[in-house]
C-alpha cells in the first residue's frame, strides 16, 4: 500500500516537473523570437527542407532558430517519454 503511494507521488512529481521545464524554458524561447518578429509555422519545424527556408530568411538568428527548434523535438520526445513512463507506473500500480 505504502509502495502504490509512493509511486502515485513519484508520478506527480515527474508531470509537475515536466510541466514547469517546458513551460520555462519554452516561453524563453517564445519570448525571444518574439522580440525579434521572428515568425514561422509549427509544421516548419517538423520538415528540415522548410526549416533551412525560415533560417534563410532571418540570417542574422540561426542560433536562435536552431536551439528553439531543437528545444521543441526534444521536448516532445520528452513528452512521450514521460506519458509512457506514466502509463508504466499505473499499470504497476494497479497489477502490483
Amino acid at each position: 500500500m505504502i509502495s502504490k503511494i509512493v509511486l502515485f507521488v513519484l508520478i506527480f512529481i515527474v508531470m509537475i516537473g515536466f510541466n514547469l521545464f517546458i513551460r520555462i524554458k519554452t516561453l524563453n524561447y517564445y519570448k525571444n523570437l518574439v522580440a525579434k518578429r521572428i515568425q514561422f509555422d509549427f509544421w516548419d519545424l517538423l520538415s528540415l527542407d522548410r526549416w533551412q527556408i525560415v533560417k534563410s530568411n532571418y540570417p542574422d538568428h540561426h542560433s536562435l532558430l536552431d536551439q528553439f527548434r531543437t528545444h521543441i523535438l526534444f521536448t516532445g520526445s520528452l513528452f512521450i517519454v514521460v506519458v509512457l513512463f506514466v502509463v508504466s507506473m499505473l499499470y504497476f500500480i494497479r497489477f502490483y
